[in-house]
């Protein structure tokens, strides 16, 4: 998997950047804020990049992704 980086920000205006580490446990890096939405998650594939991504966007405004 390419390194895929996200950049968003919450609906309180701050501002997130992590990255998709590919791991079941794990899904994301870089932001102990949204790792926390993910441990709300437990059956989300973390190893699935598209899920993550769909998490992301709903949850937040994803701004960027690169990779």
């Amino acid at each position: 998997m390419s390194v895929v980086q996200v950049k968003g920000a919450f609906d309180d205006g701050s501002l997130y950047s992590v990255r998709l580490t590919g791991q079941r446990a794990r899904p994301v890096i870089g932001s102990q804020r949204v790792a926390a939405m993910f441990t709300r998650l437990p059956d989300l594939d973390g190893t699935n990049a598209r899920a993550v991504l769909a998490v992301l966007e709903a949850w937040t405004k994803v701004m960027e992704v690169t990779g």
